[in-house]
């Protein structure tokens, strides 16, 4: 698994606002005291921005941090965070909000998420992907299209890691019904997802139509978790307006018990190849 910058930030964030606190300061204190800009050391604590190595320094200082080994993690902490992960390059063509995710997914042990409308993108195939992001962003430059589809496709790697990442996916009998590109997309697809199926690291679940209302009504969301303790879950949300991520606990959990319910609610994963392959039949017959 990847070290993730993303993550590495989010742990140092933590970690300083907590040595602040512990010294009853407040962050218009430590910006007077270190004669920094107030929204400096609010976006160093928000993980909005990578503290580098000499501001660590400077705030282990004035926290009067003296044990040598706390002062070297965190300081590599800090070089780890301002690393490039493999997405940068990709920076022309995904939002910030974007770049986060995929700095959150490139650790994380589990991602448990509810698709209403798609294949995830973490199981999608590169014909089912360039026809959606064909359909999405139909007057998108043809190379930032390509560019777009790599780095969805750049994701998936983690599945087939030696240590691979968790995907506990639930999403609507619809999808497998929704014509994205031709019926040749939607068979390479339905055989795709049938592959993944076998892996013991995935788990898909169809949630059929008849159910009505359920938690999933209001739209898709995904809940990444990690194997640091210290590292909180994470809530995503992505809707046409942008990405939105929650991170309160009790956010955190309502999301959590809507993931529950619904996986209640869906056919048990064992199940799930009947209807890949009543849907495979029913574009065979197209």
């Amino acid at each position: 698994m990847q070290k993730s910058p993303t993550v590495q930030r989010r742990r140092l964030a933590i970690e300083l606002r907590r040595l602040r606190e512990d010294k009853l300061l407040r962050r218009d204190d430590v910006a007077d005291m270190l004669g920094w800009s107030r929204s400096k050391v609010y976006k160093i604590e928000t993980a909005m921005v990578g503290a580098k190595p000499r501001d660590v320094i400077d705030l282990l200082d004035l926290y009067g941090v003296d044990d040598l080994a706390d002062r070297e993690r965190l300081v590599d902490q800090a070089k780890a965070a301002n690393e490039p992960g493999w997405w940068r390059r990709y920076r022309d063509v995904i939002s910030t909000q974007y770049s986060e995710y995929i700095g959150l997914e490139t650790e994380a042990f589990q991602v448990q998420t509810y698709q209403p409308q798609l294949i995830p993108g973490l199981f999608q195939t590169e014909s089912y992907a360039r026809a959606l992001a064909d359909g999405q962003f139909p007057d998108e430059p043809g190379d930032r299209f390509e560019r777009l589809v790599a780095v969805r496709l750049a994701r998936q790697a983690r599945l087939f890691e030696a240590d691979p990442l968790r995907v506990w996916a639930v999403i609507n009998e619809e999808v497998l019904t929704h014509l994205v590109g031709d019926l040749h997309v939607m068979r390479e697809q339905m055989n795709w997802l049938l592959e993944l199926i076998e892996l013991p690291n995935v788990n898909l679940q169809i949630l059929r139509a008849h159910h009505g209302a359920h938690p999933g009504v209001t739209g898709a969301f995904s809940v990444l978790s990690f194997a640091e303790p210290a590292d909180a879950d994470v809530v995503y949300v992505q809707c046409s307006a942008g990405e939105l991520y929650l991170e309160a606990t009790e956010d955190v959990r309502r999301c959590k018990l809507a993931l529950d319910h619904l996986r209640t609610k869906a056919i048990e994963p064992r199940g799930t190849d009947v209807y890949l392959k009543s849907a495979l039949r029913k574009y065979d017959e197209m």
